[in-house]
């Protein structure tokens, strides 16, 4: 009887102290979960999921499919710290424009990451005001470091594609809805590059840059419905653009065609 005790005993304290020496947990996904709603969920991040799971499309899982989460994210959370690298950045009470906003923050504000859904996160400011940012307006650089290098083509291009799926709204210059131009406008003002706000006019600013000299994070423009520099897009490398594209209906990823290779007129480079 009292072997028979201990070995019970034994497995409660296994059952107790596991999680404490950094055993993975597991989940299984159901109907109708994402990355996003699960990582809320259990306190972590998505980042997190996928790097111990071997995810490389976070929007790829399936009911059944078996998550291992590792505990010591879970206990940790995502308490790092970042910075807002745009002017006059809305806190929201919630993670959608539909939200009511909390307060404007300035460039440079400090914030506490404690949780994200798709394009927003959650953060806490320094006098315990918490809501939630858009994403690409935070930097996990310093303040220092933004002032002499937040112009960086990774910081464009990262912000450039956590617009992926917006929808193109002609005249729009918002996340409810960019034109080519209006997208353009706000992923460089997020690293604090002012640009005009039409694509004849972005045109006239920057460094011209030859077809075959392109770089990430170069501004590219084409003659589409219009003569001249009518369509703005973002060179993201391997000959490929992303744009607000009106074809599409959203902003997209395209690659040089011989549609867009024939209607090249030049391209701009704004950063250093």
């Amino acid at each position: 009887m009292l072997k028979r005790t201990t070995i019970c005993l034994a497995f409660i304290l296994m059952f107790f102290f596991l999680p404490s020496l950094g055993m993975a947990a597991q989940y299984t996904v159901k109907s109708g979960d994402t990355l996003w709603s699960i990582a809320k969920m259990l306190g972590t991040t998505v980042e997190a999921i996928c790097k111990f799971n071997g995810i490389e499309d976070p929007g790829r899982i399936t009911p059944g499919q078996i998550l291992d989460i590792n505990d010591e994210t879970l206990k940790k959370r995502s308490q790092s710290s970042g910075i807002l690298n745009a002017d006059a950045v809305n806190l929201r009470s919630g993670p959608g424009l539909n939200y009511s906003s909390l307060a404007l923050l300035e460039r440079g504000t400090r914030v506490t990451l404690l949780n994200e859904s798709e394009d927003w996160s959650n953060v806490r400011i320094d006098n315990d005001r918490e809501g939630w940012v858009w994403k690409a307006f935070i930097s996990s650089k310093t303040a220092e470091s933004i002032s002499r290098s937040g112009r960086s083509a990774d910081a464009i291009l990262e912000n450039a594609k956590r617009c992926l799926g917006i929808p193109y709204v002609w005249g729009g210059d918002s996340l409810s809805g960019y034109d080519c131009s209006g997208f353009v406008q706000a992923v460089f003002l997020a690293v604090g590059v002012r640009l005009p706000r039409v694509s004849f006019d972005q045109f006239r600013e920057g460094r011209p840059i030859a077809f075959e000299d392109l770089l990430p994070g170069d501004a590219v423009f084409f003659t589409t419905y219009a003569s001249g520099a009518s369509h703005v897009g973002i060179y993201m490398g391997d000959e490929s653009f992303i744009h607000a594209s009106s074809a599409a209906g959203k902003v997209t990823i395209t690659r040089f065609t011989s549609y867009y290779r024939t209607r090249f007129v030049g391209a701009k480079r704004y950063i250093l």
